[in-house]
């Protein structure tokens, strides 16, 4: 009865935080409606026009888009039935965004998770993905794909979960990524379910595995040859969005997993100095090679960065200016780097530490596979990483609600932002 009870607690928590993050997004679109109804930055310059162009009945391709056009030949419907007004289309993107939060409020009855009020909370004040939430941009499509594709994974309906993260992939050409991370995660729960009945000698086979997962292996095949007839992700003949490694990527996104787990590795930090210091006061050979190699790892990464897309240097935009901060200053540059570096081993340990850190480890890695390909340093490039990563991860209860209020705090800041400064020429991530 008292597990009863508990479990109808949770459920209520869960429901109630479910009621918030709408509420949020409802909130922030209006608004957008009052002091901010005019398009802006990419809406004007891209999406807007495309889906205008379809719901007038010129299916023609897009001159000007970077992805295929499959988010704008969806919302072309909405336009068509209640007119390509902004507010009908935002309307929309809130909408897909609260089916969202409603798949991940479904998965959560079926992930052990300590916390999945907070949870929940942290994918709908994603302070990345927030402000996009309701604007017409592709990415609350997108994560309404991948959220399907995970909620899909979860009830084991392998198939199903495949079609849904393909959808993904037609909407933002990369996200083939995270069809590649949802096969891994097959094979892992398939590897969890060998080492569980190995007693029993009924552990399932290879073959298994590869019929289970034959939906993502078909995608991913049709995904390359599509890739490799169009030479890239990105269909345009613009050079600044064709396909190109860009290293100040890397140090923008280390900088946001420093920021957006602040809290956590702030906590965990002390105490980590305090074991490393252990034990580089018993190994001193080795400790003092290590801490050359960090140095020399310091020099490096300061001497090595970057700033080179065109794109990265204009002022109308808020990811630019640590860009162009560390491009100016060598100062600016060493407190970047030394502030990434110093964290580099808490960020491991907490890693290493999780049950689930199989998953853990794979979405790091294939996070940032995912962005070697992309030209332009941009934040919302990190929103699926960040959202796998709290996914994957087991945070403590104090833990989860900390970063939940983080997370309400970094959202507030940047919506007010977006509200207030947004306009045609940017004033966005």
């Amino acid at each position: 009865m008292h597990e009863e009870f508990q479990l109808s607690l949770v459920s209520s928590a869960t429901r109630g935080a479910l009621g918030l993050a709408a509420g949020s997004v409802v909130l922030l679109l209006v608004a957008f409606a009052v002091f901010n109804p005019e398009p802006l930055a990419d809406e004007s310059g891209h999406h807007l026009s495309a889906i205008r162009q379809f719901a007038g009945g010129d299916w023609s391709w897009p001159q000007d888009l970077v992805m295929w056009p499959t988010y704008h030949v969806v919302a072309s419907l909405p336009a068509r039935l209640f007119g390509a007004d902004v507010f009908v289309l935002r309307a929309f993107s809130a909408l897909m965004t609260v089916g969202a939060l409603w798949l991940l409020f479904s998965a959560t009855r079926h992930v052990d998770w300590p916390a999945p009020s907070d949870a929940l909370l942290h994918f709908a004040w994603h302070p990345i993905l927030f402000p996009f939430s309701v604007l017409v941009y592709t990415e609350p499509a997108g994560m309404l794909c991948v959220l399907g594709g995970v909620y899909l994974h979860v009830r084991r309906q392998y198939a199903w979960s495949a079609v849904a993260v393909f959808m993904a992939c037609l909407i933002r050409q990369s996200n083939v990524v995270w069809l590649v991370l949802m096969m891994a995660w097959g094979l892992s729960d398939l590897w969890d379910e060998r080492v569980r009945s190995a007693k029993a000698r009924r552990a399932p086979g290879l073959w298994r595995g590869v019929y289970r997962l034959r939906w993502h292996l078909v995608f991913l095949v049709a995904s390359a040859v599509v890739f490799a007839t169009l030479e890239g992700f990105a269909i345009t003949s613009v050079a600044e969005n064709r396909v190109q490694f860009n290293i100040a990527q890397f140090y923008l996104f280390g900088l946001f997993v420093v920021l957006l787990w602040l809290p956590v590795w702030l906590v965990r930090w002390p105490g980590d100095v305090t074991v490393i210091a252990r034990w580089a006061a018993g190994h001193t050979g080795v400790s003092a090679l290590l801490g050359l190699a960090v140095l020399t790892a310091i020099g490096v990464s300061i001497a090595e960065f970057s700033n080179p897309h065109t794109w990265n240097n204009n002022d109308n935009y808020f990811r630019n200016f640590p860009l162009q901060l560390m491009d100016a200053s060598i100062p600016v540059r060493a407190v970047a780097v030394v502030l990434m570096l110093m964290f580099t081993p808490t960020i491991v340990r907490f890693s290493l530490a999780q049950p689930t850190r199989r998953m853990l480890a794979l979405t790091w890695v294939f996070s940032l596979l995912f962005l070697v390909p992309h030209s332009l340093v941009e934040p919302r490039y990190y929103i699926v990483p960040v959202f796998f990563l709290n996914f994957f991860a087991c945070y403590t209860p104090r833990e989860a609600r900390r970063l939940t209020i983080w997370y309400g705090v970094l959202s507030a800041a940047v919506g007010t932002a977006f509200v207030i400064g947004a306009s045609s020429e940017g004033g966005v991530w």
